[in-house]
């Protein structure tokens, strides 16, 4: 075979290559968002303990349909899970968020992996969750956190500031766009079409402070949902007041602008 055929094959094996190893780690370790909240159900939990022993304070654990979360105060992970029962398989990792400039300590690195490593069985009584290992042993205990009128739900997006106007949500994304934003216990979890919303908040009965990390955009979104993801982010960002207006969440900026409404988003509790 002449030696420039020889170089063609051999470039096409490696652009292929290139290419499946490229795609596997988006698989393993990108942001998926429409797999992440609010798809088709929620639940929220408080970590009492791993393994009987005392947690970090603040330290979560996060449903949704076929996902999980643990979430502490440097950062997060998620996993993906599928549940027969009381049988729960934790599979592969789906993310991580680093929110403090020092990375986590080992104690909660190696009981954050007990959990993707150990866990084969979980058992929910009341308001109250294990995750146990085969032994029956205790890996993870948690309570149930209540839902309030702004926080332990989910809530859509219903519209926010763009080039200085409230627009609605649905008049400029698709209608398959998950576009949402939960609030848990000083945490922030959501998503703005193509990018994740994850950050920090506090909370004065009228008053909220939203510090919302900026997340790089999904590499398969179009620019003009980029913009948008942006302009999601800057109307949480400049929000300080907040009413509740029935069944609806309204938050203003210092000039009593309306930056964003938030409406329930439909889900059912799991598990």
């Amino acid at each position: 075979m002449p030696a420039f055929a020889r170089n063609k094959l051999l470039w096409a094996a490696l652009l292929l290559g290139s290419l499946v190893a490229g795609y596997g780690c988006w698989w393993l370790f990108t942001d998926r968002g429409s797999l992440f909240f609010g798809r088709d159900g929620t639940s929220f939990w408080t970590v009492t303990s791993f393994a009987e022993e005392p947690v970090e304070p603040h330290t979560l654990l996060l449903f949704d349909e076929n996902q999980l979360v643990l979430d502490g105060p440097c950062g997060a992970q998620r996993w993906v899970y599928e549940r027969d029962d009381d049988v729960i398989e934790i599979s592969r990792p789906s993310g991580a968020t680093l929110r403090c400039a020092v990375a986590p300590t080992p104690p909660i690195i190696d009981q954050f992996s007990a959990v993707r490593t150990t866990v084969t069985t979980l058992n929910i009584e009341g308001e109250h969750l294990k995750l146990l290992d085969e032994q029956g042993k205790p890996v993870l205990e948690a309570q149930r956190l209540a839902a309030t009128s702004l926080e332990n739900r989910t809530w859509h997006i219903e519209s926010f500031q763009l080039d200085d106007a409230l627009t609605s949500t649905s008049d400029v994304f698709d209608e398959s766009a998950q576009v949402h934003i939960t609030f848990i216990r000083g945490t922030l979890h959501g998503y703005a079409g193509c990018r994740y919303l994850v950050g920090m908040y506090k909370l004065d009965p009228e008053w909220i402070l939203i510090d919302v990390q900026h997340h790089p955009a999904a590499y398969f979104c179009r620019q003009r949902n980029v913009e948008l993801s942006e302009a999601i982010l800057a109307a949480l960002s400049a929000s300080n007041i907040l009413t509740r207006e029935q069944d609806r969440i309204v938050l203003k900026d210092s000039e009593n602008r309306i930056q964003a409404i938030l409406t329930p988003w439909p889900t059912r509790p799991m598990p």
